[in-house]
């Protein structure tokens, strides 16, 4: 299970990477739905932190699971394009 969910994190990504700015520009009412999902996920996550490391950082894992969501869904279709390059952000 674990090889399935790491091989697919890519293919997703990349067409996550094209198909959210597009759904969003044709119908901008997903938008809600879409950072409310995120935000659960967020949560089951944070949850599962907090029940491994008793830790005050918990506060953190929903704003980072948008600022993941957000910011840095670029950084795995990059890879796959500049996989023979060697400068940073490619290995």
């Amino acid at each position: 299970m674990d090889r399935f969910t790491t091989d697919a994190a890519l293919p997703i990504s990349c067409l996550g990477l094209i198909l959210v700015p597009v759904v969003i520009a044709l119908h901008p009412s997903v938008v809600r739905p879409m950072l409310e999902v995120i935000g659960a996920i967020s949560v089951f996550q944070v949850l599962y932190y907090l029940r491994t490391e008793r830790s005050f950082h918990i506060l953190y894992g929903v704003l980072y699971g948008y600022y993941s969501a957000v910011a840095l869904m670029w950084i795995l279709p990059y890879a796959l394009f500049t996989v023979r390059a060697r400068a940073w952000l490619t290995r």
